[in-house]
């Protein structure tokens, strides 16, 4: 019984971490993304995450 409050009290407080690392990574991403298509001349349209094909 204590065993299961421990793990989940210790779930509870990495979660948060987890969730924050994921979201760095996909920004990340993001960026990577948005340099490349920059680096080829095209415009970027950050409300559709997607590069504007003129």
């Amino acid at each position: 019984m204590w065993g299961f409050l421990i793990g989940l009290y210790l779930a509870m407080i990495i979660y948060p971490f987890l969730e924050e690392w994921q979201q760095r990574q996909a920004d990340k991403r993001r960026l990577a993304k948005m340099r490349e298509h920059h680096a080829r001349g095209r415009r970027w349209d950050p409300t559709k995450g997607q590069s504007i094909d003129e």
